[in-house]
């Protein structure tokens, strides 16, 4: 199943592949850092993951590259341990016991066999081997052990930084019982073969097929609505521009603004009521979107 999401980071000479628990965020915090200071949001007292997806949204990306691409691949059980942990206690903000987690993911598996990607959140089961774009040659790098290897190929610092990771953050990660990982080898048997095929640092894997027609971009998901609350818990990582719109709502002459702030259920992109604001504050498009898209990874 494809991604709806851009697939590649965009640098002046390589398009490095975003897959989801697999050192993206260690490689977007270096990209923006080092070719894109200008777009970084500094946000005190926000969580990690949430100050990352911020950032993350800003950093420029293509689904279809055009560069020399580079690809870290991870051993497919230990990126699918790190996956339920991101989604079941960031996304769904649980807690689970050992015996809670086994439940958790038998039913995540049972999902990902009938239904597969759908959600935001799913997109981290993603298979590897969906950022394989056909027609291109890639560098295949292992993770973690070639973080620094990719790095300075793309021109970046080294050591990289280590952004999002579940340990740094006492994330408990699930033990996975033997009829698990054999469900989990089986759904990623294609990314076992190409983990396992990675023999030298920055192999080169030529990729068969044609590459999508330039009609058919992919979409960049940006979610049409989210609640009143999840909106103001994205504001609230970037206090200056939370303050920007309660100023604006608290001199605004229209008593319906007012109201729709402190009481209305959802927030809607495309409604007036946020049009009109987000106008006078002169905020562009992107930014509004990328609020959007922060606000999404809230409860």
């Amino acid at each position: 199943m494809k991604t709806i999401y851009p697939r590649f980071y965009i640098t002046p000479t390589h398009n490095i592949a975003i897959v989801s628990k697999v050192g993206s965020s260690s490689l977007n915090s270096a990209i923006l850092t080092t070719y894109y200071p200008e777009k970084i949001t500094i946000s005190v007292g926000a969580p990690i993951p949430h100050v990352d997806m911020l950032n993350r949204a800003r950093s420029p990306k293509t689904h279809r590259p055009n560069l020399p691409v580079l690809m870290l691949v991870r051993d497919p059980i230990e990126r699918f341990r790190s996956a339920c942990t991101e989604v079941a206690i960031v996304y769904e903000q649980l807690d689970p016991t050992e015996a809670e987690f086994v439940v958790w993911v038998d039913q995540m598996l049972d999902k990902l066999e009938t239904v597969g990607m759908e959600t935001r959140k799913d997109y981290h089961f993603c298979p590897q081997v969906n950022w394989l774009y056909a027609g291109s040659t890639i560098k295949l790098y292992s993770y973690p052990a070639d973080m620094d290897a990719i790095a300075a190929e793309a021109g970046l610092p080294v050591p990289l930084p280590v952004i999002n990771s579940a340990e740094d953050q006492d994330r408990v990660k699930p033990v996975l019982t033997a009829s698990q990982i054999a469900r989990v080898e089986a759904f990623y048997a294609d990314d076992i073969a190409l983990f396992s095929s990675i023999s030298e640092v920055g192999q080169e894997l030529i990729v068969g097929g044609t590459p999508e027609p330039e009609s058919e971009p992919e979409p960049v998901y940006v979610p049409n609505e989210v609640t009143n609350f999840q909106i103001k818990q994205a504001l609230n990582t970037v206090p200056e521009d939370r303050a920007a719109v309660d100023a604006l709502v608290a001199g605004s002459a229209d008593q319906n603004t007012i109201d729709g702030w402190a009481h209305a259920a959802v927030c809607k992109r495309d409604h007036a009521l946020v049009q009109g604001p987000v106008a006078d504050l002169g905020w562009s498009q992107e930014k509004v979107d990328d609020y959007f898209k922060l606000a999404v990874t809230f409860s």
